[in-house]
């Protein structure tokens, strides 16, 4: 005589096994950039360091090499023709040849530490106003974006209210596009304006 087993569940059926997880995919972002020279990436840093200390910051900082404004992010693959056609759309606009400076630091809401600024980006300002809409011209969906710089990510329990800074800028005379991937703190130049 044969043993029969029970069933736990009766005669529903039985539960299926969990779904193996899907992998992760990193999140990677293409966007138009500018960046300070070595010079004023060092200038930035010192404010960093001083903003951190007096308020108490405990977040990471942004690497000089890093360290960039972005003026239009792009919802792009970074591997796609789309790249290509972004380019196009750079290179028959002018390349940036302005002074940019940054007079104010604060805490955006999700806890980076940022430098903005009023009057002295707004050449900037209409720079990157004539780059989105020649990509919108070209079909790119090009969501408007706040300048800004950020110098440091991680302290969500210490946010800086705005604060006035001494004036730091430099000469901008170059647009890059860029391809970061998040989390890893690597940025690829994918071209430049003039080339290189």
């Amino acid at each position: 005589m044969g043993t029969e087993q029970f069933s736990l569940f009766g005669d529903a059926e039985r539960p299926a096994a969990p779904a193996a997880p899907k992998p992760l995919r990193r999140r990677v972002e293409v966007f138009f950039a500018v960046r300070p020279d070595a010079a004023t990436a060092a200038r930035i840093d010192a404010v960093r360091r001083q903003l951190a200390a007096a308020h108490g910051l405990k977040g990471s900082g942004v690497e000089a090499h890093r360290l960039h404004v972005t003026l239009c992010p792009l919802d792009i693959e970074a591997r796609s023709s789309d790249v290509a056609r972004v380019c196009e759309v750079a290179s028959r606009l002018s390349p940036p040849d302005l002074s940019v400076a940054f007079d104010q630091a604060m805490s955006f809401s999700g806890g980076p530490l940022v430098l903005t600024g009023g009057d002295g980006l707004g050449a900037l300002r209409s720079y990157q106003q004539g780059l989105r809409h020649a990509l919108k011209q070209a079909g790119f969906d090009v969501p408007s974006y706040t300048l800004h710089l950020t110098l440091m990510y991680g302290d969500r329990r210490h946010l800086v209210p705005s604060t006035p800074v001494d004036p730091v800028g430099w000469r901008v005379n170059e647009l890059v596009l860029v391809h970061s991937h998040v989390g890893q703190h690597v940025h690829e130049d994918v071209a430049h304006w003039p080339p290189r």
